[in-house]
């Protein structure tokens, strides 16, 4: 196994750099000491990401012989990508195994559980069984839908809408920023964890409560419009998705309609020793950043 400290401090090797989990996790384990390789496919988005101790990967994870050679000498990976390049992560795992990696941590989501997997949970699945397969000990972290995905409702500058299958399905959605909290102590901490966390907010919240408290902060109409799974498989392909991942995204809401997204658990107090974000104050923080001068 590759010593898990270069010149005293923990080395991290973090792909899915600059998402919305990537990059706060960078900043975290930066703050805490860490060297960061951050795997970052366009320069210029990942040069947000510069910071002491952060060291940037340029490639993707369709070329291993790019990422590889970064591996040396790290004791702990953080396994995240885009929906679109989930299947290639079972790469990177098999990678970090060959170089001795100490530690995986991958972020996965809820709808992976058992004999249930909707749309992306089935790539995701696939990733945890060759985690398991390396040997190497490994954490997942099953998240719920990210309250990020609300920032286009909190940013719009008129009346928006959230379209959706069902109005009255809840999910206890969870901010990026505690994933990425758990996820920065699962990488440096040395103590016994459990194999597998589901990841969520404090409350389980229908999409009509969702809009509603959008609309509360930013004082714009915020509406629901329902939609058959094949008419939102339509708007995701519209909005650039290719069309097989726009009917994986779609189809995960028949998931949020079974009541699977709804349980809220405790990994962020367990693991944190603090509650996790509310949908509330994450609304009024995004929308209290955006009103400050740029």
């Amino acid at each position: 196994m590759n010593e898990q400290r270069g010149a005293s401090r923990p080395v991290v090797f973090v792909s899915g750099a600059p998402g919305h989990v990537g990059s706060e996790l960078v900043r975290l384990l930066a703050a805490r000491g860490a060297i960061v390789r951050a795997l970052v496919h366009n320069a210029e988005r990942g040069a947000a990401l510069g910071a002491p101790h952060v060291e940037l990967v340029q490639g993707d994870l369709a070329d291993a012989g790019a990422y590889a050679p970064a591996l040396a000498g790290v004791g702990a990976v953080f396994v995240n990508s885009s929906s679109l390049a989930v299947r290639l992560q079972a790469d990177l795992v098999r990678a970090a195994a060959a170089a001795g990696v100490g530690r995986l941590v991958k972020l996965s989501w809820m709808g992976v559980s058992g004999a249930t997997q909707h749309g992306v949970g089935g790539p995701h699945a696939a990733v945890e069984q060759a985690m398991r397969e390396t040997g190497v000990p490994a954490v997942v972290l099953r998240a719920n839908a990210f309250m990020q995905n609300y920032l286009p409702q909190i940013a719009a500058r008129g009346p928006s809408s959230l379209f959706v299958t069902s109005n009255r399905a809840r999910a206890s959605i969870v901010d990026a920023c505690d994933v990425a909290a758990v996820a920065a102590e699962l990488l440096l901490t040395e103590r016994q964890h459990d194999d597998v966390y589901d990841v969520t907010g404090p409350q389980a919240l229908s999409n009509d409560e969702i809009a509603a408290a959008v609309a509360a902060v930013t004082g714009r109409p915020v509406g629901v419009t329902r939609l058959s799974t094949g008419q939102l498989a339509d708007a995701y392909h519209r909005s650039g998705q290719p069309e097989w991942l726009a009917g994986e995204l779609a189809s995960t809401e028949a998931l949020r309609e079974s009541g699977a997204l709804e349980p809220v658990s405790d990994a962020v107090e367990a693991l944190l020793g603090r509650s996790p974000e509310t949908f509330d104050r994450f609304v009024r923080r995004a929308w209290e950043a955006l009103q400050r001068p740029q």
